[in-house]
């Protein structure tokens, strides 16, 4: 499957949405926002912290760093 160049990630859309907030965002917000699963979200996540791009504040809040 080709991705159109410029266009978003479904990573690059979390990222995006965590950023946009100054005190974190939970998992619950980001399925809103974007429509994912739980299981999709936590899997961006994971990579995400990995990166070390996002921060857990508490237990499903995150921020970026």
């Amino acid at each position: 499957k080709k991705r159109a160049v410029g266009s978003a990630t479904d990573t690059d859309k979390v990222l995006k949405i965590i950023a946009g907030s100054k005190k974190g965002v939970g998992t619950a917000a980001i399925m809103q926002k974007t429509g994912y699963n739980q299981k999709k979200i936590a899997n961006i996540i994971y990579r995400l912290r990995k990166q070390k791009k996002i921060k857990s504040v508490d237990k499903g809040v995150y921020t970026k760093l």
